[in-house]
C-alpha cells in the first residue's frame, strides 16, 4: 500500500495440525476475533479454552476444538488488555489493562450451545408450517381436486 494509506487488519485465531510423516503443519481451522489486533493470548490449563484481548478492548473466550466463539466483553477495559490468565480450574478469567484496571469475569461451567438452539427453533417452525400447509389441504384450499371442482362449479 502507498504511505499514509491504512490496511485494515482482521484478527484471527488459527488452528495447525502436525503431520510427522510428511514433516508439515495444515490448517484445521480458523476463527474470526474482530477488525483489530490481538493484545494478549491465554490458553487454559485443560486446553479446552482460548481467551483474547483485542485492541478494541474487548476479551473473549473461545472453544479450542471447535473455534467457535463462546463469550465476548466489549469495552472490558479502557485501553487494551495487556495480559490475560485462567484460575486453575478455569472457573475464572482475570484481565489486566494498562488502564490500571483488572476484571475477574466467571467463566460459565456450561456454555449455550446456539447451534443446537437455532436447530431446535428452525425445526419447529418448519413443523409449524407443515402443520398449516397440511390443514389448508385438507380443507381443500391446496387440494387440486376441490380446486377444480370448485372452479368448474362457478363457470357453469
Amino acid at each position: 500500500t502507498s504511505r499514509g494509506s491504512r490496511v485494515q487488519r482482521k484478527a484471527h485465531i488459527v488452528k495447525y495440525e502436525w503431520t510427522p510423516k510428511l514433516r508439515t503443519w495444515t490448517i484445521t481451522g480458523t476463527c474470526r476475533i474482530g477488525e483489530g489486533s490481538i493484545t494478549c493470548f491465554e490458553i487454559s490449563g485443560d486446553g479446552a479454552f482460548l481467551a483474547y484481548g483485542a485492541s478494541d478492548c474487548s476479551i473473549g473466550i473461545v472453544d479450542s476444538r471447535k473455534l467457535s466463539p463462546l463469550l465476548k466483553i466489549l469495552g472490558a477495559h479502557e485501553f487494551p488488555s495487556t495480559t490475560l490468565r485462567f484460575n486453575t480450574d478455569r472457573s475464572l478469567l482475570v484481565s489486566c489493562s494498562a488502564d490500571n484496571s483488572v476484571r475477574i469475569v466467571t467463566v460459565p461451567e456450561k456454555f449455550d450451545d446456539r447451534g443446537s438452539t437455532t436447530l431446535i427453533i428452525f425445526v419447529a417452525l418448519l413443523s409449524l408450517l407443515l402443520a398449516v400447509l397440511t390443514q389448508l389441504y385438507f380443507q381443500g384450499y391446496l387440494n387440486p381436486a376441490v380446486l377444480s371442482a370448485t372452479t368448474n362449479d362457478t363457470h357453469e
